[in-house]
């Protein structure tokens, strides 16, 4: 592997770690701002997951998140996961408005 190959491996690496990390900080965030009087959900998935599972409706996305992170290695261009990353860190930022 050369250089620059272990550069785009590394930089990969980190951009799956940072979705990961950005996942648990949107959990945390969202239980932190909906403990928030006036506060809700708007994306209504997650809304119907929140009253049909309660206090582990997280556990879908964490499925889900564990499905991405799994088919990763197998997606050869690298924009999907950016993409995701910087929706992740839009939805954080969000959240931490509301805290």
């Amino acid at each position: 592997m050369t250089a620059a190959e272990l550069a785009v491996d590394r930089r990969d690496h980190v951009a799956r770690y940072a979705r990961g990390a950005l996942q648990v900080a949107d959990v945390l965030t969202t239980n932190h701002a909906l403990a928030a009087p006036g506060n809700w959900e708007l994306n209504p998935i997650m809304a119907y997951t929140m009253a049909h599972w309660g206090v582990v409706w997280w556990l879908p996305k964490v499925a889900l998140v564990g499905f991405a992170m799994a088919t990763l290695p197998y997606i050869r261009r690298r924009w999907p996961l950016m993409v995701a990353v910087g929706f992740y860190v839009a939805i954080v930022a969000n959240n931490s408005l509301y805290l």
